[in-house]
């Protein structure tokens, strides 16, 4: 028997109701299953509107790439951090909304709204 889940939930709880020939009827234990937090909810940066700089925080030490783009598209600053922890200078940029993506080997996996002060 096979079965895949093709829209799963954070949490699921799965039993098999078993049917014997003589129309006896059983279920098996219930398991539960936790979906991992992907990589996207654990990245964010710090403060937001932002000054200065900004630190970008991730719990792994995947290679994340951050571009930073103005409303209109425009690449501003690219930066590339392999570490838990990284700040971020933005002095340079003018106040204003600009948009943070973030890059893997994967493509994109986050875009946030930063707002510079």
């Amino acid at each position: 028997y096979s079965f895949e889940h093709s829209a799963p939930s954070n949490v699921n709880y799965y039993r098999l109701k078993m049917v014997d020939i003589d129309g006896t009827v059983s279920y098996s234990n219930t398991l539960f299953h936790q979906k991992p937090a992907c990589l996207e909810e654990k990245i964010h940066f710090a403060p937001n509107p932002a000054e200065s700089s900004i630190t970008i925080s991730s719990p792994e030490n995947t290679p994340i790439q951050i571009k930073i783009y103005q409303v209109d598209g425009k690449l501003i600053r690219e930066v590339e951090i392999n570490s838990t922890s990284q700040n971020i200078d933005i002095s340079n940029l003018v106040s204003g909304v600009y948009f943070v993506v973030f890059y893997t080997g994967k493509g994109i996996i986050k875009t946030e709204k930063l707002l510079k002060e």
